[in-house]
């Protein structure tokens, strides 16, 4: 019965590739915020972990275009996503207002250093290996 309303869910190809794309970027986004909150930076093995969201993302998504589609969509989302998380103090008000921007352009400028460039190219490369495994094994 649950997988026949999971079957409804996801039965055509662009809800199939939306849903993907969320968790992907929701995937994405946990990583992240794990990782600033227990130790305020990337270790490897978080690193290890998001090329391994991406593989299987872009597997998944079996065609190399909508794969590399789908990431240039899921990383602004979960970067997106991360930086309203860790700025949230900043946007509600507990930060006073003199601090608020501060804390906030601060943030800005963490979160685009942990993404950009190494672990920006480094994820595309794991998302275009997945593609190709899933156009091999999966198609």
């Amino acid at each position: 019965m649950a997988l026949q309303r999971m079957s409804w869910f996801i039965r055509s190809e662009t809800r199939h590739d939306i849903i993907t794309v969320l968790l992907w970027a929701g995937g994405l986004t946990a990583v992240y915020l794990q990782a600033i909150y227990q130790r305020a930076q990337l270790s490897p093995v978080d690193d290890a972990i998001a090329f391994g969201i991406c593989l299987i993302a872009g597997a998944v998504l079996v065609d190399l275009g909508r794969a590399v589609l789908g990431y240039f969509i899921a990383i602004p989302i979960g970067m997106i996503l991360t930086l309203v998380f860790v700025a949230l103090p900043a946007l509600n008000g507990a930060v006073p207002p003199p601090g608020d921007q501060v804390v906030l352009s601060l943030w800005i400028s963490i979160v685009f250093k942990m993404i950009f460039p190494m672990q920006f190219l480094l994820f595309l490369v794991g998302t275009v290996l997945g593609s190709f495994i899933g156009e091999r094994y999966f198609y």
